[in-house]
């Protein structure tokens, strides 16, 4: 038996903010905007969601963490206002045994980031389509990935969440000058209050800049929505890395089984994959807090 899933998109009714609070509740306040049946001979299992800079395409990782794993890409339909409406046609950039999830893309270039499932970081060409390297053999700590923005000391290295101990890492970057990029051994930067960290994001505008936004993979079968379902921790404005002992300080709750994450680099609107139910849905952040907040 089969079961239809859908693509909802959520929209939040924000009706008032204090700088010095988070956002506390998607069931109390958002509401469904609009529903979309799942793109055409596209895999239910998504890992993670990410939009070129200019917002006009979308890559998305499905079957995720299967051997038959790929990443699609399609076109993405506006509104007048710039909210996504709908996608093009999906069709396969590339495959990859086992990805999961923090799809990224290196600055300034074409090569996409990515966890595999208990194999490493893959790196890919998403330009002309070729494998360009793979990191193996991190002891299964897969998780988001992403690179810490210029504006700090530590601009351009990566960050990496081990979703097994709940641990963030970082990678000295080295770009070898021909569409790859080679690795320093990680680091351990911080440890976190959650129970299983997946994708992770920088904020550097807005109330909340100087943060990182952390999907939580948490299942709780006795009330599936009581626990944070995405936190923030704050880090140091110079170096960009997570202040000591960071406090995990809940952002929105309402959705089991967190996953990847993104940010519309045209609206600034936040989306979320919820891997339990193998939805992509989107929220819709009051622009007079979020507008240009997110790298």
């Amino acid at each position: 038996m089969s079961v239809k899933y859908k693509l909802l998109i959520i929209i939040g009714l924000i009706l008032s903010y204090n700088a010095n609070s988070q956002l506390t509740d998607l069931a109390a306040n958002s509401a469904i905007l609009n529903q979309f049946d799942d793109p055409a001979g596209v895999a239910v299992d998504y890992g993670d969601l990410l939009f070129n800079d200019d917002g006009d395409l979308v890559y998305m990782i499905v079957d995720s963490e299967e051997l038959t794993g790929n990443v699609m890409t399609a076109s993405v339909n506006r509104s007048p206002n710039g909210n996504v409406i709908g996608f093009g046609a999906f069709t396969e950039l590339f495959s990859a045994e086992n990805i999961d999830t923090g799809l990224t893309f290196a600055p300034n270039s074409d090569t996409l980031f990515f966890h595999q499932f208990n194999i490493g970081i893959g790196q890919r060409d998403a330009v002309n389509n070729q494998e360009v390297y793979t990191i193996v053999n991190y002891d299964d700590d897969y998780g988001g990935l992403a690179f810490i923005p210029q504006q700090y000391s530590n601009g351009g290295k990566l960050l990496k969440a081990d979703y097994v101990n709940n641990q963030l890492w970082m990678h000295d970057v080295t770009d070898d000058g021909d569409g790859t990029f080679t690795l320093s051994a990680a680091t351990l930067i911080s440890n976190l209050n959650a129970a299983a960290i997946g994708d992770i994001e920088y904020i550097t505008a807005g109330p909340l800049a100087n943060h990182i936004i952390i999907a939580d993979y948490t299942f709780d079968s006795v009330d599936p929505f009581n626990e944070p379902a995405i936190f923030t921790i704050a880090v140091d404005t110079v170096t960009g890395l997570p202040v000591p002992d960071p406090v995990s300080i809940p952002f929105a709750r309402g959705v089991n089984e967190a996953w990847g994450l993104s940010f519309d680099p045209i609206t600034g609107n936040l989306w979320l994959i919820d891997f339990g139910t193998r939805v992509l849905t989107q929220i819709i952040i009051d622009d007079v807090i979020f507008k240009h907040g997110f790298e």
